[in-house]
């Protein structure tokens, strides 16, 4: 292990980051935003849990309001869980604004392991046309959303009389759409919470939950070998893993229990984390301990 008095994590040579070296830096809360912020290159900050990952993003975002995040949800160990495509379609959006916009993912173990997909399709509402209420909701149906009585979740809608609220995963919140016979009047993001309303939109793109591609969260981190090599260390996608021995021990505890599942649901069994472990030690990585 080497011991370090480095600020930032960006210091750190690049023969430790081809290493993937140990790091002793004695850092916690938000502290760890600190030393790895204004990041040059596209960062996956991997901990233990779900609660250090989101309680990282939160502190990051306060303090870095300016610098692009996002959050990668572990799906939940359930049957509903493993087979749910909406939470797989949500990671795999998730995924793609990332790496769109850059900056950094923060995520556990077990959520490099879980599935990821794209969406099969899509369809465009915009305020003040006309559209045939039951075809869309034919397409919703199809498309592989639930109708609910009340919309909470990821891949749900409900439709009472001249509204329709969709949770498309794309997005944070569901929307509600409002119609007068087939003129659609307003689109509004909605807490699915409260039932309040978060805000007023032009135009809302609603998403299939049929995927065109599904692959795990590394396909889409870091989609070959290859290409993070050829990018070189200066643009390839750098990994900070808080914890490792952590981060193994629950992503190993992850992949059992999904495999459980999946065995006794008929499902697709998990990729191993000395998989996924090989494949990131293709790419630059700094262990922070």
């Amino acid at each position: 292990m080497i011991g370090t008095k480095l600020s930032l994590v960006w210091e750190a040579g690049s023969d430790l980051w081809t290493q993937g070296a140990p790091l002793h830096m004695s850092v916690d809360g938000a502290a760890r935003c600190w030393i790895c912020r204004a990041p040059p290159v596209p960062v996956v900050a991997l901990f233990p849990d779900s609660r250090q990952a989101a309680t990282f993003l939160e502190d990051w975002r306060s303090l870095f309001p300016a610098e692009h995040a996002e959050y990668l949800q572990e799906i939940p160990l359930t049957p509903q869980g493993v087979a749910n495509s909406a939470l797989a379609v949500q990671r795999g959006e998730t995924l793609v604004r990332w790496r769109q916009e850059k900056g950094l993912l923060a995520a556990t173990g077990g959520a490099l392991l879980g599935t990821v997909s794209r969406s099969g399709g899509e369809v465009t509402l915009t305020a003040g046309r006309d559209y045939d209420r039951d075809a869309l909701i034919d397409w919703l149906v199809h498309s592989g959303y639930t109708r609910s009585d009340l919309v909470w979740a990821p891949g749900q809608f409900v439709i009472r009389g001249f509204i329709l609220d969709i949770y498309d995963p794309s997005y944070a919140h569901p929307v509600r759409l409002e119609f007068f016979d087939d003129t659609l009047e307003s689109v509004r993001g909605f807490s699915s919470r409260s039932q309040k309303s978060v805000g007023v939109l032009e135009e809302i793109c609603i998403h299939s939950l049929t995927t065109v591609r599904e692959a795990t969260a590394l396909d889409f981190i870091c989609p070959s070998t290859e290409e993070g090599e050829d990018q070189g260390i200066e643009g390839a996608v750098h990994f900070l893993l808080f914890e490792p021995s952590k981060i193994e021990a629950s992503a190993l505890a992850y992949e059992q229990l999904w495999n459980e599942i999946a065995a006794e649901n008929r499902g697709s069994p998990s990729p191993s984390w000395e998989s996924a472990s090989i494949r990131m030690g293709s790419f630059p990585a700094l262990r922070i301990t």
